[in-house]
């Protein structure tokens, strides 16, 4: 098995020459079941997407052919990624986390911004169960399966912010697979809150991508309105100026938060999580 997996790696360096970057990136694929290979090359030609694969401070310029950025400060996700859920596995289990976090690099990269330790850390106990990359599919097969540990404990809230990379499917497509894996949290997860995210807007300016996430935010507001102890919340502040255009202060690489776009976005969310918290322990 581990050498058919190195066959399969080789393949693509060897005929195709691929760089470093895409070859980690199919690695990282392969590992995660973040998608399959026609993903995998939809995404490397798509430049809005593409620095996810290392960090959420690489530099703009620096993604072609680079393993790693001389501004990145967060761990390649393929390399620490089982090390992490099993972690988490046991911390799940010890700990008793009242609020779960699902979802890709958005939910990943928090707990390396400064909010994460100095609010959500210090005032909960948190199960962080993001990934860089992870798609609609690749979220419900983990649920579905138990890689993520969201079962023999129970929750007080559930946070899902998932779907931005889902760039080659339509948004009733990535509506409709948010809805199953509601579904499917519920049946593991039956008496916790569950937070489901409205997409953020990404790239530099206007683009079908950005006009893709607001109509996923559409759809999942007519079709999750009536469901019980669901709430929808939108917690852009405004990123997107009047000329379209987004900040790379906000968006170094325009799809990922800066430290000062964390505070701008989640600490609306933690003022919701205490107030659910706290709602929850008076019960």
């Amino acid at each position: 098995m581990i050498f058919r997996h190195v066959q399969t790696l080789l393949v693509p360096v060897t005929v195709f020459r691929i760089s470093r970057l895409q070859f980690w990136g199919l690695h990282y694929c392969l590992l995660s079941g973040s998608g399959n290979l026609a993903y995998l090359f939809r995404r490397m030609n798509h430049s809005v997407g593409l620095s996810y694969f290392y960090s959420s401070k690489t530099c703009w310029k620096c993604y072609r052919g680079a393993i790693s950025c001389s501004t990145a400060r967060t761990p390649f996700p393929a390399m620490n990624f089982f090390r992490r859920i099993s972690r988490s596995k046991a911390s799940s289990m010890d700990h008793n986390p009242e609020v779960i976090l699902l979802g890709d690099s958005l939910i990943n990269r928090l707990q390396y911004a400064p909010i994460w330790s100095n609010k959500f850390a210090s005032s909960f106990r948190c199960l962080n169960l993001g990934i860089d990359g992870l798609t609609v599919e690749g979220l419900l097969r983990r649920v579905v399966e138990g890689e993520f540990p969201i079962d023999g404990f129970h929750a007080k809230v559930i946070v899902l912010l998932i779907g931005t990379n889902n760039v080659g499917d339509t948004p009733d497509h990535i509506a409709g697979m948010i809805d199953q894996i509601i579904v499917a949290v519920r049946d593991r997860q039956p008496s916790a809150q569950l937070f489901v995210v409205e997409l953020f807007p990404k790239g530099p300016g206007p683009s079908v991508y950005r006009d893709k996430n607001t109509a996923v935010n559409v759809l999942l507001r007519e079709r999750l309105k009536e469901n019980a102890n669901l709430r929808v919340i939108n917690l852009d502040p405004g990123f997107v100026d009047e000329n379209g255009k987004i900040s790379k202060t906000d968006f170094p690489d325009y799809l990922h938060f800066s430290d000062i776009a964390y505070e701008k976005a989640f600490s609306p969310l933690y003022v919701l999580l205490d107030e659910a918290v706290k709602k929850s322990n008076t019960k």
